[in-house]
């Protein structure tokens, strides 16, 4: 009889009134307490935010990330667009549209069938394939040190009374 069982059961309930002969649309709009489960995410707040301190703290080294992502991708869609722009003009006809695929290619998107045809192409796509590797590693890299960083600050932080400020012992 808690609350939030009360919430789960008026949830629940609407999808089983039609098998009792019951039809109350109007007891249908107790669907929309389902929303409500969400206040249920509240548990997972202390990894939420110990995610959110990893990124505040590694914002630097993520922005120059980002930043290297978007000359990787601007140099890569320009040496594309140079190398296949004669074979292919209608995929290749624009350095954005080349930067279209070069996005495709660095991320795990489909490339809608583009496929480079020259030796330069196909050279040019193997190694944008090897650093579209390296853009999801990265960034994974810096998170993962971060939050090793954070849980060992935690635990070297001494854990004290929010009342009286007295050290907790730990068990």
């Amino acid at each position: 009889m808690t609350p939030l069982a009360i919430i789960d059961l008026l949830a629940v309930a609407p999808f089983y009134l039609p098998f009792l002969g019951l039809d109350l649309r109007v007891v249908r709009v107790f669907r929309l307490l389902r929303l409500a489960r969400l206040l249920k995410l509240g548990r997972y707040t202390t990894a939420l935010n110990l995610l959110a301190r990893v990124l505040v703290r590694r914002r630097e080294e993520l922005i120059m990330v980002g930043a290297f992502v978007v000359a990787m991708l601007l140099t890569a869609s320009t040496l594309m667009y140079y190398a296949e722009r004669n074979a292919q003009p209608r995929a290749f006809g624009s350095i954005p549209a080349a930067m279209w695929w070069t996005t495709t290619a660095l991320t795990p998107l489909s490339q809608g069938g583009i496929d480079p045809v020259t030796g330069a192409g196909k050279a040019l796509s193997a190694i944008i394939a090897v650093l579209g590797l390296g853009l999801i590693a990265l960034p994974t890299g810096i998170i993962g040190a971060g939050l090793v960083d954070e849980i060992t600050r935690q635990k070297e932080t001494p854990r004290v009374c929010a009342h009286c400020g007295a050290p907790i012992d730990s068990p």
